[in-house]
């Protein structure tokens, strides 16, 4: 009982202290700038860790899904699906994705071309993969597993792992 009333006695006092002083607009600004309902609110600025952190070269390999076809009178269009990033592209006959060419875009497959090799390619089905590299900080490096350490799991392991890490790159792409 005692200990309660000591709390409300310093609360009351605290209060009591604060009354005397006026608040302004900046004492409230960091509420505005914040409030998640307000269409003029300022979001936070991503801190900028480039400046001092150290580079490191990271590959990333983006696998190619045919995702779907449509055909918009004579113009047909294949809708393939970068998986890392979740990016779709809109492709017609003619053009070309990560060295394979899109030759014939049909109600379920499309024909594809990747030099001198032609394959078809059903809806789901992969249609190639691209290996990339491109520069992180060390610490967003740290995050991810390298591809050459997975080399002593099992298929099943790594193709589990493979997926985990596809999406755990595409959450933290969402998140930033």
């Amino acid at each position: 009982m005692n200990k309660t009333l000591l709390i409300l006695l310093i609360t009351l006092g605290l209060f009591a202290s604060e009354k005397g002083k006026t608040l302004g607009l900046e004492d409230y600004s960091i509420i505005y700038k914040k409030n998640i309902f307000s269409k003029n609110r300022i979001p936070d600025l991503p801190k900028d860790e480039s400046e001092g952190a150290e580079k490191k070269l990271r590959r990333v390999i983006k696998v190619y899904v045919l995702k779907g076809t449509a055909f918009s009178g004579s113009k047909p269009s294949a809708f393939i699906e970068e998986e890392v990033s979740g990016k779709v592209y809109i492709l017609s006959p003619g053009e070309e994705i990560a060295g394979i060419k899109i030759l014939r875009v049909m109600k379920d497959t499309i024909v594809c071309s990747e030099g001198d090799s032609q394959s078809e390619v059903k809806i789901g089905g992969e249609l190639g993969r691209a290996e990339t590299k491109e520069m992180v900080s060390a610490g967003q490096a740290s995050d991810w597993v390298d591809q050459d350490e997975e080399k002593d799991e099992s298929p099943a392991d790594s193709e589990k792992s493979e997926i985990l890490k596809k999406l755990m790159e595409r959450r933290k792409r969402q998140l930033n």
